[in-house]
């Protein structure tokens, strides 16, 4: 046996009693071990599996891959190790070498019936493709197909009228149908002509001559895109209801402007002005009704809203009319709004032969 490098294989062997010779399972799996010529350390050390429903029949797989250590010409023992009713064997399973050339030995076989020369005008006359230049290779996709790249085209490709190059379409040139007209394959009819009026420029955008960019002053590249004479045109009616601003909503900011510039004046007709200036010197004169509204807001002020106050105020003299006191081990303890928090105390003065208060009339 012969193997290609890359190919794997298999091969089996047989463990039998040995005292009767009769083909028996091992005690435990067989192992295998491939060697390399002198080599006396193995290259391979394959997994042995017994075939199913067959006593004592064990194969051995065989990968002669380059990635296992194996080398084109190089010759290989495989030698199998086995246990059989306690009594351990070895034998060599088999001898071969990894061939040198390719399937079937097809060029070792076509230089036995014609010498070199012979071959080489054998293959430049029939084959089917050939590079006019040695060492140049064609392009085959995975499937078997080969196709032509426009962008590596030499020369000329003539379909009607001959188009030299893809760059090349001179001002005035005209494309031309050479087919009847199809309407469900192009949207050009017959005798079409698509004409430049200025020869082709690929650097240039996709704009190309013939466009209309009409600029009434120099161009300037620093300038923003829209340059001197390009006009904004719109493309659809006027819509009154897209517009930013509508006559309602006008009207509702200018009755706002009106309510808050009246409130401003208001409070600005108070101030005295000397010689164009607030004058801060100047003295507020309160009427009754300015009068009357302090003195009720203070009458009327919630004093659970009130916090900050000194000591001796107003408001620390009226919670003894108004929040909860009490009078404990002779001192009198007067609470705030919330009727836990002290708000102020004294020591209480008595006199037991005093007359007791119960009551004003």
């Amino acid at each position: 046996m012969n193997p290609e490098l890359e190919e794997t294989f298999y091969a089996d062997f047989i463990t039998s009693s040995p005292t009767t010779g009769a083909a028996v399972d091992a005690d435990s799996t067989p192992t295998c071990e491939v060697f390399e010529d002198a080599t006396d350390t193995s290259i391979l050390a394959p997994t042995v599996t017994k075939r199913s429903g067959k006593t004592g029949n064990y194969r051995v797989p065989l990968a002669c891959t380059t990635a296992n250590g194996f080398e084109a010409g190089k010759s290989y023992n495989v030698v199998v190790s086995a246990t059989v009713s306690s009594v351990a064997a070895k034998a060599v399973l088999l001898t071969f070498q990894i061939r040198t050339n390719g399937p079937d030995d097809l060029a070792a076989s076509i230089l036995t019936r014609a010498t070199p020369a012979q071959v080489q005008t054998e293959l430049g006359t029939y084959g089917a493709l050939k590079p006019t230049t040695a060492g140049r290779t064609l392009d085959v996709t995975t499937t078997g197909e080969a196709g032509v790249d426009l962008d590596n085209t030499v020369g000329t490709l003539a379909k009607g009228t001959d188009i030299t190059g893809f760059n090349d379409i001179a001002a005035g040139a005209a494309m031309t149908l050479t087919a009847a007209y199809d309407s469900a394959k192009t949207a050009a009819p017959v005798g079409a002509a698509m004409t430049l009026t200025a020869p082709y420029d690929p650097a240039k955008t996709a704009m190309q001559a013939g466009t209309a960019v009409a600029l009434t002053a120099a161009y300037d590249a620093a300038k923003t895109a829209a340059q001197a004479g390009n006009a904004m045109t719109l493309t659809a009616a006027y819509d009154a209801a897209k517009t930013a601003a509508t006559q309602a909503s006008v009207d509702t900011i200018d009755d706002f402007l009106d309510t808050e510039i009246a409130a401003i004046k208001a409070k600005t007709d108070q101030l005295v002005f000397t010689g164009g200036k607030v004058d801060a010197n100047a003295t507020l004169s309160l009427v009754a009704a300015d009068l009357n509204a302090i003195a009720d807001a203070i009458l009327k002020r919630d004093w659970t809203l009130l916090s900050g106050e000194a000591v001796y105020s107003l408001l620390n003299a009226a919670r003894m009319l108004r929040n909860v006191w009490t009078t404990t081990g002779g001192t009198l303890t007067v609470r705030k709004e919330d009727g836990t928090t002290s708000a102020w105390s004294r020591t209480l003065a008595t006199d037991p032969t005093a007359q007791p208060i119960v009551g004003a009339s």
